[in-house]
């Protein structure tokens, strides 16, 4: 970060060249192939079809798509997902 002269130039060269890192990577695959993984985003829909996830408008229509079509699932909610890892026991 030294390297760039304002918050915005850093941001820039994120958006670029960020990659999801390995380890959310692998995560990211376990919880696709075993639920259903409803996002609320702002990501490009090509971004969210290469991620395997379905896209919901926002939480609350994540939520109520998630009540509705699975009835007697649990729901987990995670506001903050990128900075979350859930470990289910």
């Amino acid at each position: 970060m030294q390297n760039y002269s304002s918050p915005a130039d850093v941001e820039k060269v994120m958006e670029s060249c960020l990659m999801l890192g390995e380890h959310k990577a692998h995560y990211l695959l376990k919880a696709i192939s075993n639920f259903s993984v409803l996002v609320a985003t702002e990501m490009d829909d090509a971004l969210v079809k290469r991620l395997r996830v379905e896209r919901a408008l926002d939480q609350q229509a994540a939520l109520d798509d998630g009540i509705k079509a699975r009835r007697g699932s649990k729901i987990y909610a995670t506001p903050y997902g990128g900075n979350t890892l859930p470990v289910m026991s």
